[in-house]
């Protein structure tokens, strides 16, 4: 016995120490978010409250088609002549209060549905250099790339969940996401729009798959999703009216997360796929993003597998990062997530 609890205790220590070695290289790595893509097991007629504020500071950079760091306008203006007659910068910040409400309709079977407070402010300066060529079209591109503030309703979310299949040592998780255009605050122009909604509705097909390795409370989950959006209509750059069909997403989570008496530690590699965006003279938005995130909570969740808790909660930190990417913003994020069961 005294064996086991030696080989308890190292290997508890060594998770540990990886956690704060994987901190410290993610933090020190170039500066998006939602919290760590977990599938929770929710039991017939039991519901979850989440509550997660999202924080994204001013950023001004992005990644260009060659996977370099440049600044924000190169990203948003899609006209290599204008963007060597501008001078100035741009840059965004975004704030997020998303309250979830998730159920158990049977053993497997579960729904969820999101509903999202934005508030997002663009900051800018542009102005053409001295000597730039009279061109209406840039006057009504640099107009669109003001300074502005818009805050509202976000795009709502509800989700369908089917457990396709479980054990003592692992559950997988298949479903179906539905985004509704519901956030009406600010026009969408372009493929990096700047505005509380999208304006399109969205689908998001997910697989989970969740496995426990042998030392309690460690936990392992796998998500891969395909998002297809609805073709619609959409402002240019330019402010002219065309057709949009946003560009199918691809995306894959790996996750590592450990609870230890009260204590949550968790980190997740993302690695993001997007195809090109149509929209007439639009901007090409191919390319993909990797990004880390790192989460701390405390709670009393991990107690659940063996006692009775009248009201079973956590709460967790996080901080995400961009490690590397082609045509994506730079947008660090830190976020704040509680739930709640009743």
């Amino acid at each position: 016995m005294d064996g086991f609890n030696l080989i308890f205790s190292l290997l508890r220590k060594y998770f540990f120490w990886m956690f704060l070695i994987l901190s410290a290289v993610l933090l020190q790595s170039p500066k998006e978010g939602q919290a760590v893509q977990q599938e929770t097991r929710i039991p017939a007629g039991v519901s979850m409250a989440r509550f997660q504020l999202i924080s994204k500071p001013a950023f001004s950079e992005a990644y260009n088609g060659y996977g370099e760091r440049v600044p924000l306008k190169w990203l948003l203006i899609n006209d290599e002549q204008l963007n060597d007659w501008v001078t100035g910068s741009i840059s965004r910040e975004e704030t997020v209060m998303e309250s979830s409400w998730i159920y158990g309709l049977s053993q497997d079977w579960m729904l969820e549905m999101v509903l999202p407070l934005v508030s997002k402010k663009q900051s800018s300066n542009l102005v053409l250099k001295n000597g730039a060529p009279s061109n209406n079209e840039w006057d009504v591109i640099l107009k669109n790339l003001q300074t502005e503030t818009v805050s509202g309703l976000g795009d709502i979310r509800l989700k369908a969940g089917y457990e396709m299949g479980t054990s003592t040592k692992w559950f997988v998780r298949g479903g179906l996401t539905l985004s509704f255009p519901s956030g009406r605050s600010g026009t969408p122009r372009g493929v990096y729009p700047f505005s509380s909604g999208k304006q399109i509705y969205d689908s998001q097909f997910f697989l989970h798959i969740n496995w426990y390795p042998f030392v309690r409370g460690l936990r392992n989950g796998l998500r891969f999703s395909q998002n297809t959006a609805i073709k619609g209509e959409r402002e240019n750059m330019d402010g002219v009216d065309s057709s949009f069909s946003k560009g199918n997403r691809f995306e894959f989570h790996y996750n590592w997360s450990y609870e230890h008496s009260d204590l949550f530690y968790a980190f997740e590699l993302h690695h993001l796929q997007q195809l090109e965006s149509q929209l007439g003279g639009g901007a090409n938005d191919q390319g993909y993003l990797d990004q880390g995130l790192l989460e701390i909570g405390w709670g009393n969740l991990n107690q659940l597998e063996s006692n009775l808790l009248e009201l079973p909660w956590q709460v967790r930190l996080g901080h995400r990062r961009p490690l590397r990417g082609e045509r994506q913003p730079i947008a660090p994020a830190w976020q704040l997530d509680a739930q709640i069961y009743f």
